[in-house]
């Protein structure tokens, strides 16, 4: 009896457990070695998303999206600026840019 009983435990709790951790630990190598790709089973929704708004079609926008476009886009911002001769004549142009994004 006490034998039925502990392969019953074993099979209802520590095969599930042994799976999950197996699974968990392809996912984590996957990444590790492949942090450029997309996991293969999940769809990747940010490249859908950017051919969709390639071809001129509306989309749904979510905070990943959302997330997503903010971190390019200060990616795409973070360059330095210099003064020319070391003297201003006014607010730079792309200071004004920014100003006028940051408002609207």
């Amino acid at each position: 009896m006490t034998l039925a009983a502990f392969i019953a435990g074993f099979v209802l709790i520590a095969m599930p457990v042994i799976v999950l951790m197996a699974v968990w630990a392809s996912v984590t190598l996957w990444r590790v070695l492949f942090p450029e790709r997309p996991l293969p089973l999940v769809r990747d929704e940010t490249m859908a998303r950017r051919a969709a708004v390639a071809r001129g079609e509306s989309v749904k926008v979510g905070f990943r999206e959302i997330h997503e476009d903010m971190r390019v886009h200060t990616r795409e911002l973070a360059r330095p600026y210099h003064h020319a001769g070391g003297h201003s004549d006014g607010f730079p142009a792309s200071w004004l840019e920014d100003l006028d994004r940051r408002r609207n």
